[in-house]
């Protein structure tokens, strides 16, 4: 009986270590901060999981160290009828940013 309980209790352990990870994000994608200020009209954009990049407008409205090759959480907008100089990715509000 007692390899069962603690069979149990070690399943139950993992489902929990699994489950309470540190994303307070609601909807968010994975994603990486990528430094390009060295291209004309860019800064900090985040790289996402898939490959795509999204170029935020408001990061500084988040309490989170911006530091390139940071990996992050994040959920966005697009904003459709957003221009920007930076031709890397769409222009995205960021609605959450957190750290993975």
């Amino acid at each position: 009986m007692k390899p069962i309980l603690l069979n149990l209790f070690f399943v139950i352990f993992i489902f929990c270590v699994s489950s309470c990870s540190t994303n307070s994000c609601p909807n968010s994608v994975k994603g990486e901060f990528k430094d390009l200020q060295g291209l004309d009209g860019c800064g900090m954009v985040i790289s996402l999981e898939n490959g795509d990049k999204i170029n935020p407008v408001n990061l500084s409205d988040f309490d989170i160290e911006i530091v390139d090759g940071k990996k992050v959480w994040v959920s966005y907008s697009i904003q459709e009828n957003a221009m920007g100089i930076c031709m890397v990715g769409k222009i995205v509000e960021i609605v959450c940013v957190s750290d993975r």
